[in-house]
């Protein structure tokens, strides 16, 4: 009977567990653009070219990991070795990470300029941004060359500016948004919860991929064991999820559970609403406040009967004219 090492277990249960989390997120996105493709048409064709590129490059990265997924445990099965070969992980996990991650945090750097109007913070988000791209494309290179994962823990200064500049850049982006966010004044209740809800989206998912990219760099650093790739094989789908997020929340449901409903007809609706920083996805803009006054005019006859002492009976016609005036509302655009 033949025993497996315990260092087996070790190496592939990160392996699994990743791969099984790609494939989760994988699906949580589809479920994203697919959203997305339903409610926003009217988006910018540059929007849109960046949005469906992120959902292209996710498919091929699930595609390769499927790939080293079976040379690990289909064509290596009973090679102990084999969980050992970096395969195509140097560039799906490495480059495909690094490249999701410089492409939503620009985004968010274009968004914090919008609110802003900082040239210095959005430039310093690109750096950071950049820096880390640099670092990711730096670790695939040096991977590629050892091509096993025993010998990359010495790439650890390349790492650590790929992860730790992912990291930084998240937590810039969220404090920053989240400051601009909350000096907006507006008497308008409906855009407080719009802001508030951005904020909590904004702290959540920030927070979600520099924990990551924090946990993948501890791991790398602390263990001899591949822990780390658990958290590398995820880190990409977070950023694209995270950046989905944000565009479907323009999106609001009327009439849903816990929710009271004014028309008089029953279901679920859907609605977009405007976001600050977000305005400028689409090619569509709601119309500004428009007020139409008009008048109506109202005749009302009144017909008295008089019954005179001689017998004879007298009629009386009397006008009166009251007048109503109407205000009509277009809808309302905020500027932020």
């Amino acid at each position: 009977m033949s025993t497996v090492s315990p260092d087996t277990f070790k190496s592939a249960g990160p392996f699994l567990l990743g791969y099984f989390l790609n494939y989760g997120l994988y699906g949580a996105l589809t479920v994203q653009m697919y959203i997305y493709y339903l409610a926003f048409p009217n988006d910018r064709t540059a929007v849109k070219a960046m949005v469906y590129g992120l959902y292209l490059v996710e498919t091929m990265q699930l595609v390769m990991i499927t790939h080293d997924a079976f040379q690990d445990f289909v064509f290596g099965f009973g090679r102990p070795g084999a969980l050992n070969e970096l395969n195509l992980l140097w560039f799906d996990c490495c480059v495909i990470d690094g490249a999701v991650a410089f492409v939503v945090q620009s985004f968010f750097a274009y968004r914090i300029f919008l609110l802003s109007k900082s040239k210095a913070l959005t430039c310093i988000i690109v750096f950071i941004s950049l820096m880390q791209f640099g670092g990711a494309v730096a670790t695939a290179g040096m991977d590629k060359t050892v091509g096993v994962f025993s010998q990359v823990r010495g790439n650890f200064i390349a790492v650590s500016f790929w992860l730790g500049g992912s990291a930084a850049c998240d937590i810039v982006i969220a404090v920053s948004t989240t400051y601009i966010l909350s000096r907006y004044d507006s008497s308008f209740r409906d855009t407080k919860d719009v802001i508030r809800r951005l904020i909590r989206l904004t702290m959540e998912t920030g927070s979600l991929t520099a924990t990551v990219a924090t946990l993948d760099l501890f791991l790398f650093l602390s263990s001899d064991f591949p822990y780390h790739v658990t958290p590398a094989l995820t880190l990409a789908k977070l950023y694209s999820n995270s950046m989905m997020v944000i565009f479907n929340s323009r999106l609001t449901t009327m009439g849903g559970r816990g929710q009271s409903s004014t028309s008089s007809e029953e279901g679920l609706s859907i609605i977009w609403e405007r976001h600050p920083g977000l305005e400028s996805l689409s090619r569509v803009q709601p119309k500004r406040l428009q007020t139409c006054h008009s008048e109506l005019r109202v005749g009302v006859g009144c017909k008295v009967e008089d019954h005179a002492a001689d017998g004879q009976s007298r009629v009386q016609h009397s006008n009166m004219e009251t007048s109503h005036t109407s205000v009509q509302f277009g809808e309302l655009e905020e500027d932020f």
